[in-house]
This record gives structure tokens, sequence and C-alpha cells, in this order.
């Protein structure tokens, strides 16, 4: 699977998560799916600038659950 693809799937995933809460407030399920489509339509190597910036986040994610007494793996 393309970085680009992989990265298409977890806004995805997220947006499914949050979806429930989000529908509440029109604008943001909006800007969601503009956000969906903008992820859709660009190019890879962005894409890849994208996800290497998210897997910085993600450390700094696992890094707060742990501190917390989280497991960061739990899905």
């Amino acid at each position: 699977m393309s970085v680009k693809a992989e990265l298409v799937a977890v806004f995805q995933e997220l947006l499914a998560r949050i979806a429930p809460e989000a529908r509440k407030n029109p604008m943001a399920m909006i800007l969601l799916e503009q956000l969906g489509g903008y992820l859709n339509r660009m190019p890879e190597a962005q894409a890849r600038e994208i996800a290497a910036v998210m897997v910085k986040y993600g450390e700094r994610l696992k890094r707060a659950l742990e501190a917390n007494g989280l497991e960061a793996d739990r899905a």
C-alpha cells in the first residue's frame, strides 16, 4: 500500500471514531469531509511528508499515554 493510501486509511479510521461527536456540529463534518477529499487528491510526495510528521506526533502521543499509565498499543 502506498504512503498516501495508508494516510487516507488512517484518516478514515480517525474520522469514523470522531464522527459521532462531530455530527453535532455540521461545520466540523464539512471541514473533515473536505480534508478527506484533499488527502485523496494530494501528490504522493506530499503524503510522505505529512506521514513523517504524523510519526513524530504519534511518538509524542505514545509518550503522553505511557506517562498517564495507559497502553499505547491498545486500539
